[in-house]
């Protein structure tokens, strides 16, 4: 499994304090019994929090765009930003930074 970078930390903290959203992160809570369904249900619900916020954001996930996917800001731009975050998610580690 990829390991999430130092920068990549870096740039989620940033925007997660700038959006406001660490309290209610931290509230975030799945228990269906099935720890596979937890973590899909647990994914969609912290996709659904970031992007009621983006819009505070949306320069500082251009850049973490840029950097987890090692192309320029531009290009960024043009990228799915749902599926990115979906991967970003789904790196070990960044569950337990998130909660």
């Amino acid at each position: 499994m990829k390991k999430i970078e130092t920068e990549i930390i870096m740039s989620l903290s940033e925007i997660i304090d700038k959006m406001g959203i660490a309290n209610e992160l931290k509230q975030l809570e799945v228990n269906t019994g099935d720890e596979k369904k937890d973590l899909e249900k647990l994914g969609q619900e912290v996709i659904i929090l970031i992007f009621t916020k983006l819009y505070k954001v949306k320069d500082e996930v251009y850049d973490l765009i840029s950097k987890y996917k090692k192309i320029s800001i531009e290009q960024a731009k043009t990228e799915d930003a749902i599926g990115i975050f979906k991967e970003i998610l789904n790196i070990d580690g960044v569950r337990d930074f998130l909660s």
